[in-house]
């Protein structure tokens, strides 16, 4: 059941939430569209392998592209039809990476493979294998492997599943939207991931700004309506529901184990360290659907959002959607738009068009109007100090900043441990390009250490 609420580390930032825009509304199921544009690689690791060609027949779930490694994740198509072409195109953050278009053929021949069954308990060691199977990714953003962060090291002690539901950027509510309509199944993949690592503690992390998600994960974990997914010998689990303070970056994983369990991990160390593996709640989705329906990560709930966008709200739509598409079934964009933003506003890349394709780490898309944006320009550092008290890994981003204007790359290593969440620059009354210095400086450090 879920507690009372539990505070912050430290540092952080309260930006204006803005997320009743989107929140309310049903979840709507965008049409796939006639032709879908699929990144070859959608994650973080070694790129993936196209096994198909110009011109082949496919079918929804087909894999498109095979891992190559063990850090790596398989691509699936979304539709089924024609390859179109395998060609460099654009994504969003990139100019040019590879991409296979497919003609949809309005079909959709194969999806009724993928038919939700009741899991075995006799099958937990397919488990790994089927998520690894399906392409699922973290999809709170960054988008590893779900499969390598559920192999922890055989030293490791791992006696805690963290999931993370906090969606602490302003404005996205896809992570509260798919708690609302899904807790069962996002519980039942909460507790097939522990079943991979072996553990029965499960701790699920949700800012207090949501209380419905908060209430229905709660039900959910009180009357075990997600125990109705499994048949056999299923271990009992300890499901506990926390309400987490409402502050930026809450979501981020060290702030999380920290909130949780009152544990530091160090500098440069990983979760697991901590006795800990850290998932987000769509992704745990993600892993219900791979298990119970063997169904690849061929589709995800984003928010689109913003004064820009005549009906703000959630959307489950097919990996590849141009999100033009997608912007279409929220009612389309306002004539005074003046921004977009893939992602949340403080980590989020802007884009120029609404024509780059949906991936696996889309959790968003803003529209955003004058009055939501503020055009301003850098000026020198006044050292008034407020980045250093908002930053929540205890850095001095002022520091890193000046480090990496002067190029003293040597100097820099500090940079390492930045998570780039973005705090500082908020807070900073000189507008000072803080993020920017940091990714500079990572960049270069590494160049200088090989």
């Amino acid at each position: 059941m879920s507690s009372a609420t539990m505070g912050f580390p430290k540092g952080g930032v309260h930006p204006p939430e803005e997320k009743e825009l989107s929140l309310g509304a049903e979840l709507v199921t965008v049409t796939p569209p006639k032709k879908v544009i699929v990144p070859v690689t959608q994650h973080l690791g070694r790129p993936s392998a196209v096994v198909v060609n110009r011109g082949d027949e496919v079918v929804v779930g087909q894999v498109l592209a095979e891992a190559t490694g063990p850090v790596s994740a398989a691509v699936h198509s979304p539709v089924s039809g024609k390859v179109l072409k395998i060609a460099d195109g654009a994504v969003i953050g990139a100019d040019r990476v590879p991409v296979i278009e497919i003609m949809n053929n309005g079909e959709d021949t194969g999806l009724d493979a993928f038919v939700q069954k009741t899991v075995s308990w006799k099958d937990k060691s397919s488990f790994l294998d089927w998520i690894r199977d399906a392409g699922v990714v973290g999809l709170g953003g960054a988008t590893f492997p779900t499969h390598i962060k559920l192999m922890p090291p055989k030293d490791a002690t791992v006696h805690t599943l963290i999931i993370n539901g906090c969606e602490c950027e302003p404005y996205l509510t896809a992570d509260d939207t798919l708690m609302q309509w899904k807790p069962a199944e996002v519980l039942a993949g909460c507790c097939i991931m522990a079943g991979v690592l072996g553990i029965s503690r499960i701790l699920i992390g949700i800012e207090d700004n949501k209380p419905r998600a908060i209430e229905a994960m709660t039900v959910a974990a009180r009357e075990g309506t997600y125990a109705s997914f499994f048949d056999g010998d299923v271990p009992s689990f300890d499901v506990q529901v926390h309400a987490l303070k409402t502050r930026y970056p809450q979501g981020a994983e060290k702030q999380l184990i920290d909130a949780l369990i009152h544990r530091k991990v160090g500098a440069g160390k990983l979760p697991f360290t901590a006795g800990v593996v850290v998932q987000n709640s769509g992704t745990a989705y993600a892993a219900f659907e791979a298990v119970a329906a063997r169904k690849p990560l061929i589709d995800r709930v984003m928010t689109v959002t913003g004064k820009g966008v005549e009906k703000p709200g959630n959307f489950l739509v097919r990996i590849g959607t141009p999100i033009s598409e997608v912007v279409n079934a929220a009612g389309g964009a306002k004539e005074n738009l003046k921004a977009i933003i893939a992602g949340g506003p403080m980590m989020g890349k802007s884009v120029k068009t609404l024509e780059l394709p949906v991936v696996k780490g889309t959790s968003g898309v803003l529209l955003l109007t004058g009055e939501e944006i503020e055009e301003y320009r850098e000026r020198e550092c006044i050292r008034c100090g407020r980045c250093v008290e908002a930053c929540p890994v205890n850095l001095v981003p002022c520091d890193v900043a000046a480090f990496a204007e002067f190029r003293q790359w040597d100097r820099a290593g500090k940079a390492m441990e930045c998570v780039e969440c973005g705090c500082c620059q908020y807070v900073c009354p000189a507008n000072r390009y803080l993020v920017l210095y940091n990714r500079l400086a990572k960049y270069h450090w590494r160049r200088l250490q090989k």
